[in-house]
């Protein structure tokens, strides 16, 4: 607000728009024949479907943008019933960078479950509701000309699944017992790695019910390995859980691959609810024990999850706020409109009248006319919205099915606004006397 290129810009923007808006209109009125304007006090001038297309511009640009809001509050509302979940017992993460806090993992992890309000403890490589998201691609053979899809790569601990609260459809997750489950270190090799998938990733890959991946080998292709010596790296899945996103960017990607790794940064506590503050009180005393100098940095997985979707919530609201302002420009040229062609049609109005035609068929023609450059409007912004609205679904892990419900409510909205604005107008125009009219004929 302080930069006067800012205001230099402002002042610039207004005088372009001024000069444009202004030019056709005075251009027109500057070649009126006298003669014409004076025969009857006014004149018509212009082409008729000017208005009719800058209004159904208008129009299109609000319900393209009606659309869009639509899908955005409906994929909104999917990430809250998704994210946020119905766990009754709330899960506390506790990030821990130990070069930096001095806390051996494995120490603060035992120290944990030591706490009697402590219900659960795991650990992973990454925050919850993080931006950063690790793909790979993933086959059913490793022949290369196979179809693949994409999955996110997730690192966690042990009892990662039950202090999550994810629903095992089948197999086991990681277990100590299984010395195999951890992920080894170095390149890629003919020895098949543990891990468990989600529901999602399996119906990609083919498996139905998705418990019936269990046991079976998939693979990283060879080609994606190339920098390791391209050797096709086997997966064998051990597990197979329900769907429970844990990001809100995916890249593309809507399904999940887990590894099991030991010391990994981010702690996770399920916390019984029973006595929330008593365990958080022991949590932090904990942590002031085993690092007094650093602070632990604890926030729960709803405050991380409020913290992630807020951008998202401002990205709606600004296009909801860009959609009103369409809505009401749209408004104004479809009432300067319903004001110009009532105006234009007067006498033809009159002459229908003296021939037996009722107000109430005459208000049917002209909304039938106002609305028509609206319909034609929606058909045309529906495919641009569509488009818009994949793309945007496209970046989500947990995304909603694009129904025609946006579509037909931003046509019906749009309609019923239409009608609004110009039924005074069409009304008016509808009760004028013919003999008013016609009296110079």
């Amino acid at each position: 607000l302080y930069s006067a290129g800012f205001w230099l810009f402002l002042a610039m923007l207004l005088v372009v728009v001024t000069l444009l808006g202004g030019a056709y209109p005075a251009f027109v009125l500057a070649r009126v024949s006298p003669i014409e304007a004076l025969r009857i006090g006014r004149t018509k001038v212009g082409p008729r479907f000017a208005t009719t297309v800058l209004v159904g511009a208008q129009f299109a640009a609000a319900s393209f943008l009606l659309i869009v809001v639509f899908v955005m509050y409906a994929q909104n509302r999917e990430l809250q019933r998704t994210g946020l979940g119905t766990d009754a017992d709330p899960l506390l993460v506790i990030p821990n960078f130990a070069q930096y806090s001095g806390v051996d993992n494995k120490l603060l992890e035992d120290e944990l479950r030591r706490i009697p309000q402590v219900t659960g403890v795991t650990e992973m490589s990454q925050s919850p509701w993080s931006s950063g998201v690790g793909l790979a691609p993933i086959g059913r053979s490793p022949d290369e000309s196979i179809v693949r899809v994409t999955a996110i790569m997730n690192t966690v601990g042990y009892d990662y699944f039950d202090t999550l609260g994810y629903t095992m459809l089948g197999g086991r997750e990681f277990d100590r017992a299984h010395s195999e489950d951890v992920r080894p270190n170095g390149p890629p090799s003919g020895k098949p790695i543990n891990i468990v998938i989600d529901a999602s990733l399996a119906d990609e890959l083919g498996f139905s019910p998705p418990e019936s991946a269990v046991e079976k080998d998939i693979y990283f292709p060879s080609d994606a390995q190339r920098a390791f010596g391209s050797v096709a790296q086997p997966l064998h899945v051990i597990g197979v859980v329900a769907n429970k996103p844990l990001r809100f960017r995916s890249a593309g990607a809507k399904s999940n691959m887990f590894f099991m790794r030991p010391d990994l940064p981010f702690q996770v506590v399920r916390l019984s609810a029973a006595d929330v503050s008593g365990g958080l009180a022991a949590v932090d005393a904990l942590w002031k024990r085993l690092s007094p100098k650093v602070s632990s940095g604890r926030k729960f997985m709803d405050e991380l999850y409020d913290e992630n979707y807020r951008n998202f919530a401002r990205v709606n609201e600004v296009s909801a706020a860009l959609a009103l302002v369409a809505i009401a420009i749209s408004i104004v040229g479809l009432f300067s409109m319903a004001v110009q062609v009532a105006t234009r049609r007067l006498h033809e109005i009159g002459v229908r009248k003296s021939v037996g035609a009722h107000a109430r068929q005459i208000v049917t023609l002209l909304l039938a006319q106002f609305s028509r450059p609206v319909l034609v409007a929606n058909v045309i912004a529906w495919p641009l919205a569509y488009v818009a609205a994949q793309q945007y679904l496209s970046v989500f892990s947990a995304r909603i099915a694009l129904t025609p419900v946006p579509f037909l409510a931003s046509l019906a909205a749009t309609i019923a606004v239409a009608c609004a604005v110009v039924a005074g107008q069409a009304w008016r125009a509808a009760r004028v006397s013919p003999a008013t009219v016609l009296r110079a004929e």
